[in-house]
């Protein structure tokens, strides 16, 4: 589980696989236009308390717990990917395996939803909390294990406790359907270049009801990334970079050439 503190909104797992040899995250601060310092991936990415839940005085490590959970389901099959692409044997059976599928519709959409700047989006579908209960499949609903009567109080109650829940946990488990056309057409790709990671590191849209779709991609290590679109990989990589709020990291700074074709400049930000 995370720093009971500093709760990261991508996973330092994930992170990780953007380190250099020393195991540190070459930066740069996309809102200056400058290099940062290098960073350990508990250093990045995080925000205070933001998974803190607070009812009658007392804590709740409930968004924590649930996403432990959904990140070591998920890091197996990462393991189980860069085993096939190392050695000689066949991953194409792991793509027969639904419950891979549900692994990697969820990863997608909490990826997407739990990134803080998507309040005011979450706001507007907590809004219509029941309606995505509703039309959600029973396997989605056993995951956040409310029931009706509780998610009408989430979708009303302005209090913290009920936002949060909502942004981090019904929101994300509700709408992940690996029977999403955009999703089920998701697998992992490796690259033949060096990829960054941003401090929004998923590419994608969603629809009226507030479904991932379009072009999906998220890259997950250096030479590795989740798309429905292998052909663009160059152009979404472009995208998240440009979709970036604040920090990009990367095992070198190298990967930060296509900063220097948009016009950003490369001085030290120390």
């Amino acid at each position: 589980m995370s720093n009971p503190i500093k709760h990261h909104y991508i996973p330092q797992s994930i992170l990780s696989r953007f380190c250099d040899a020393e195991g540190q995250l070459c930066t740069f601060n996309k809102q200056v236009g400058k290099r940062g310092k290098k960073r350990h991936p508990a250093a990045v990415c995080y925000e205070e308390n933001i998974h803190t839940l607070i009812h009658d005085g007392e804590k709740f490590t409930e968004i924590e717990l649930f996403y432990s959970q959904v990140e070591d389901k998920f890091i197996k099959i990462l393991k189980m990917v860069d085993d096939g692409l190392v050695n000689p044997i066949d991953i194409a059976p792991l793509k027969k395996e639904e419950e891979i599928y549900n692994i990697i519709s969820l990863f997608l959409t909490f990826s997407f939803w739990r990134i803080p700047k998507r309040f005011n989006l979450a706001s507007n579908a907590r809004s219509k909390l029941r309606e995505i209960y509703d039309q959600a499949p029973t396997e989605n609903r056993g995951l956040i294990k409310y029931d009706r009567k509780l998610i009408r109080n989430i979708e009303r109650k302005n209090a913290s406790i009920s936002i949060k829940i909502a942004q981090f946990i019904a929101l994300p488990a509700l709408l992940a359907d690996a029977n999403n056309p955009a999703i089920r057409q998701c697998w992992f790709y490796p690259t033949d270049f060096d990829q960054a990671i941003a401090d929004d590191p998923i590419v994608c849209d969603v629809d009226e009801n507030f479904m991932l779709t379009g072009e999906i991609y998220i890259p997950v290590g250096s030479r590795l990334c989740i798309t429905n679109a292998p052909n663009k990989i160059t152009q979404l990589h472009e995208k998240m970079f440009n979709n970036a709020v604040r920090t990009i990291m990367a095992s070198s700074e190298e990967c930060f050439s296509i900063l220097h074709r948009n016009g950003s400049q490369e001085t030290p930000d120390n």
